[in-house]
C-alpha cells in the first residue's frame, strides 16, 4: 500500500517530463513578450505625451512673439530665434530632431525668462504674464515628461538585454530604443 499509483513505463515519463518543460518554457516566452510588449508601450506612451506638451510649447510662440514684438525694445533677435526654432519643430523628419529642437526651445524660453528681468515694463503686461505662467508650467510638464520617458527606455532596453528576454527579444525583433534625451 506504500504506492497507490500505478507502475507507469520509463517513455510515459519522459513524455510527461517533456511537456512540464515545454510548458515551461512556453510560458517563460509569453511572460517575457507580454512584459516586453508594455515596456514598449510605455516608452511609446512616454515620447507621446512629450511630443503633446511640446505641440503645447509650439503653440504658445506665436502669442509670445506678438506680445513682445509690440514691445519696441526687446531683442528682435531672440524672437526670430525662437520662431525658427518652433517653424525647425515643426518641419523636423525625425523624433530626435523633435527632441533637440525641443531642447533648444526650453533653453530660449528659459532666456527669454531672464531677459525679462532686464525689461521691468514687460512685468506690468497681464497677458504677457499669463502666457510666461503657461509655458513655465508646460516646461514643468516637459521635464516630467521627458524624465518618465528617460525611465521608460531604460527599462525597456534592460528587459531585452537581459535572460531569457534577450531571447524573447531576438525571436519576437524587439530593438533596442533610442534614449532622444541623453
Amino acid at each position: 500500500m506504500a504506492n497507490d499509483f500505478p507502475e507507469l513505463p520509463k517513455q510515459v515519463w519522459i513524455v510527461i517530463i517533456s511537456a512540464v518543460v515545454l510548458l515551461i518554457l512556453l510560458t517563460s516566452v509569453i511572460v517575457s513578450y507580454n512584459g516586453m510588449v508594455e515596456e514598449e508601450q510605455e516608452v511609446d506612451a512616454s515620447w507621446s505625451e512629450i511630443k503633446n506638451q511640446d505641440q503645447r510649447k509650439i503653440d504658445l510662440i506665436p502669442q509670445l512673439v506678438e506680445l513682445l514684438s509690440n514691445y519696441q525694445e526687446f531683442e528682435s533677435s531672440t524672437l526670430e530665434n525662437i520662431t525658427a526654432l518652433r517653424s525647425g519643430y515643426l518641419n523636423a523628419t525625425s523624433d530626435k530632431e523633435r527632441a533637440n529642437i525641443s531642447m533648444g526651445l526650453s533653453s530660449m524660453y528659459n532666456e527669454i525668462a531672464f531677459t525679462f528681468e532686464a525689461y521691468p515694463d514687460l512685468q506690468s503686461i497681464e497677458a504677457l504674464l499669463g502666457v510666461q505662467d503657461e509655458i513655465a508650467g508646460t516646461e514643468n510638464r516637459i521635464a516630467y515628461s521627458r524624465s518618465r520617458y528617460i525611465e521608460a527606455v531604460k527599462d525597456y532596453n534592460t528587459k531585452i538585454k537581459k535572460f531569457p528576454g534577450v531571447m524573447t527579444a531576438g525571436m519576437f525583433g524587439f530593438e533596442e530604443k533610442d534614449n532622444l534625451f541623453v
